[in-house]
């Protein structure tokens, strides 16, 4: 029973979100910062911050300084800094595996925000609290939790959190084997996180859409979704999401039969999530690695060397796999314990201990259905099927042989009806013009960007151009109007003189009509009527002003003479 890949499951943070520092902070100029703070409240702020760029390295140390954080922030009584704090704690134990604890916090953040009206951190904790419960395997109340997160994103318009929260609701989607829906989610969001330059948005999607096309073995296309997203989630650093991608990498390798390739993904992940000590993704590797180990037994089984196959390769897939299930039993992970619990029927069932076989695949069926994944459901029902022939066939001599071929029929038809839910053409259709269209929007988006690039560009070159011209004109008309002075003082005919002031009050005019013309075009709509009685009022306006200067002039004119 395949485990499958991780769903790359995205949470809402939100000390970036906090307007005290600027991205551009390092963590040696926060901390002098923390030394030099007499206020409580930036303190709190500064901690949570730091904690926060610690998640994905060293989540304990992020718990350590979101703690801090919080004492400085009750001590404060600073309610919109304590749904934060509250919000990014939940979020580090999360990371650990810990959920009982990141409940208790996303709960609390979530009471913060209702009692302050912030239907901005109503939406990211009530996400937050759904991410756990996928993560503890409840589909039904984390699909509830994100449903409610994204109508309030979407009601308050904002459209990284709708991203997030379509992407998580994609996530739940493909546990129920629904692909076809799970990708419309995912493309919905993946469109969004374009336009936003979302990075660890982008990376979750990728990764999670090769998820999809792995299971439905279309591997390729599964590798090349993971490849984008290592590439983005290397960048920055992001050791969750590298393991989860790890994995998923190793998962594909698996499909491919390149086992020791994929051990190696596996072994790798493993390491990383070890040493963060995430115990969600450490139970999911674990059981990967188990897998592994089985399917090696199952090729040595075919090589003809049973002994080794028994002796050594089945032997070490149950020691990894009890190690998985022990982790998931103790942070009440149901899907990772029906995975554990399948496949450890399956290596039962291929040492032919048929009564074990048909226990751990019961007990994982049973989760199986209560959680709602088709997935799971298939498979055990296809080992159910398999382990009931084989009971058939060594009891063809008695009553119970004809009993033991009819569950195994029975079961074999629960495979088939399961297999057909998830796996039929015309998914395959829909999932390819999902893919069709969001490559069109996707370079729509990009046609648009660039054009939108250009015209801004382009409109900067008109603004600096016409600065410089209008200024050039006004330095003009100084110049000009100088220029009459001048040649009154040197006894210039009055006939001369009249001509030039009419010329320089007419290119003042259409100085003048040429600079508010935006305006008049906006206001008017470009209806000529319109722009004629505007011109004309502007004449209207201007005509004293020349009167009054030929006026001026003259008459010094006539003194002079």
């Amino acid at each position: 029973m395949r485990n499958y890949s991780i769903i790359f499951l995205l949470c809402i943070l939100f000390s970036p979100n906090l307007p005290t520092f600027s991205n551009a902070d390092t963590i040696d100029s926060l901390f002098s910062r923390l030394k030099i703070s007499r206020i409580d409240t930036e303190k709190a702020d500064i901690l949570n911050t730091i904690g926060s760029s610690f998640r994905f390295k060293n989540p304990d140390t992020s718990i350590l300084l979101g703690k801090q954080a919080l004492a400085l922030a009750l001590k404060a009584r600073w309610l919109i800094g304590l749904g934060n704090i509250y919000s990014n704690l939940g979020i580090f134990y999360r990371l650990k595996g810990n959920y009982d604890s990141a409940l208790f916090f996303q709960f609390q953040s979530l009471k913060i925000y209702e009692q302050l009206f912030d239907n901005s951190g109503i939406a990211a904790a009530t996400g937050n609290i759904g991410v756990i419960y996928i993560e503890q395997g409840n589909m039904t109340k984390g699909l509830n939790y994100f449903q409610k997160a994204l109508k309030i994103s979407k009601e308050i318009g904002d459209k990284q959190k709708m991203a997030r929260f379509q992407g998580n609701i994609g996530a739940v989607l493909v546990k129920q084997g629904n692909y076809p829906k799970a990708l419309d989610y995912y493309f919905q969001a993946l469109k969004i996180s374009v336009v936003l330059k979302d990075n660890d948005l982008i990376a979750s999607i990728y990764s999670n859409i090769g998820n999809v096309y792995t299971m439905q073995e279309n591997l390729p296309l599964a590798l090349n979704y993971y490849s984008k997203s290592l590439e983005l989630v290397e960048k920055t650093g992001n050791n969750y999401g590298i393991a989860i991608i790890l994995n998923n990498m190793g998962e594909n390798y698996v499909s491919q039969g390149k086992l020791t390739m994929a051990l190696n993904y596996f072994l790798k992940a493993l390491k990383i999530s070890e040493e963060m000590g995430n115990q969600y993704s450490a139970t999911t590797l674990l059981g990967s690695i188990g897998l592994v180990f089985v399917f090696q037994g199952d090729s040595a089984v075919k090589a003809g060397n049973n002994h080794y196959a028994m002796t050594v390769k089945y032997p070490l897939a149950l020691e990894y796999l009890n190690k998985g299930l022990k982790i998931a039993e103790e942070i009440g992970h149901k899907e990772s314990i029906s995975y554990k619990y399948g496949n450890i029927g399956l290596v039962y069932l291929n040492q032919k201990e048929l009564e074990k076989a048909e226990e751990f695949c019961l007990k994982s069926l049973s989760i199986a259905k209560e959680i709602g994944s088709k997935d799971l459901c298939k498979d055990n029902f296809q080992h159910l099927a398999e382990i009931f022939k084989i009971k058939g066939e060594k009891n063809l001599n008695n009553l119970n042989g004809g009993n033991y071929y009819k569950q195994a029929f029975e079961n074999y038809q629960n495979y088939i009806l399961y297999r057909d839910s998830i796996y039929n053409k015309d998914n395959e259709k829909k999932q390819a013009r999902l893919e069709t269209q969001y490559e069109y929007e996707k370079a729509e988006i990009i046609k648009k960007s660039v054009e939108a690039e250009s015209l801004r560009i382009s409109m900067e070159e008109k603004t600096r151009r016409n600065i410089l011209q209008y200024s050039g004109i006004a330095i003009a008309f100084v110049i000009l109007f100088t220029a009459i002075i001048l040649l009154v003082r040197i006894h210039v005919g009055r006939k001369l003189i009249e001509a030039i002031i009419f010329i320089s009050i007419l290119l003042w005019f259409e100085f003048i009509i040429v600079l508010i013309d935006p305006y008049v075009e906006q206001w008017t709509g470009g209806a000529p009527v319109w722009k004629l009685i505007f011109n004309a009022g502007v004449a209207i306006l201007i005509y004293p002003f020349h009167s009054w200067v030929e006026k001026i002039v003259l008459k010094k004119i006539l003194r002079r003479k």
